[in-house]
């Protein structure tokens, strides 16, 4: 499971990749005009973190994705659909995954 990071939510569990999920939080981050070292300072973690995790090289725990995600304005289960790979993707997911990623500027406002 190198490159993956296990979440249960909604009384499952899904298997992200780091690199999905870090891709997921640099969008969150850039639709919010947010530079590294402003969620850096937002989270309490360093810039170097930051970077590792949108570029896929380090994992996150579910006491972090909590905090990124309450930063963010959204329920950490939202950066998790948003990572959420499937084989053969649903098309209510894909619906909310695309839902959420308008939604997120207009929470900055």
């Amino acid at each position: 499971m190198c490159g993956a990071v296990l979440f249960h939510f909604f009384g499952y569990v899904t298997m992200i990749s780091k690199k999905k999920l870090g891709d997921e939080i640099r969008q969150v981050r850039k639709g919010l005009s947010w530079t590294q070292q402003e969620l850096a300072e937002k989270t309490d973690v360093t810039v170097n973190y930051i970077s590792l995790l949108e570029n896929g090289h380090r994992g996150i725990g579910i006491d972090k994705l909590d905090r990124f995600a309450e930063v963010f304005g959204i329920p950490s289960s939202f950066l998790v659909m948003l990572s959420e790979e499937s084989k053969k993707p649903d098309a209510f997911l894909v619906l909310i995954q695309e839902t959420i990623r308008e939604a997120i500027p207009l929470l900055a406002e």
